[in-house]
């Protein structure tokens, strides 16, 4: 019964760790938009408030984040 639960357990953490990796490759891709800053202004649904681009650099807190909570 232990080796059971022991089992589904690193599949689930191999489950997980596989999305997260996929996750990580998809953001080193070049954005599809915006391409420049008058881009950027008309995405924004707020104008006031400054949008930052999709970079892991911009979003390490929230991925850690995440990671720690799957595990």
């Amino acid at each position: 019964m232990k080796l059971i639960f022991e089992v589904l357990f690193l599949v689930c953490i191999i489950y997980f760790s596989y999305h997260y990796i996929i996750l990580i490759t998809k953001m080193k891709k070049t954005p599809l938009i915006p391409l420049d800053k008058n881009d950027l202004r008309a995405v924004r649904k707020f104008p006031q408030k400054t949008a930052d681009s999709p970079v892991i650099s911009k979003n390490k807190l929230g991925l850690i984040m995440y990671a720690a909570m799957k595990v």
